[in-house]
């Protein structure tokens, strides 16, 4: 049985160091790896919420629709 999966996404990150803005190499220290995981994390929530106002948007607009 195939399953429609409307949104799909990955996450991929280096374990070892990153190269900011200026071009210069950092290692990963557990300060950046919460700042990293509080930005994804903030990240999918806009895109859930946005998903959620497009939803609830699209239900009112049948309901509309439904009363016509």
């Amino acid at each position: 049985m195939l399953t429609y999966v409307p949104y799909c996404y990955t996450i991929e990150t280096s374990v070892g160091i990153y190269r900011d803005i200026k071009q210069e190499d950092h290692f990963f220290n557990i300060r950046k790896w919460k700042e990293a995981g509080g930005k994804i994390g903030d990240a999918l929530t806009e895109v859930v919420a946005k998903l959620v106002e497009n939803t609830n948007n699209a239900i009112k607009r049948k309901e509309k629709k439904l009363k016509k």
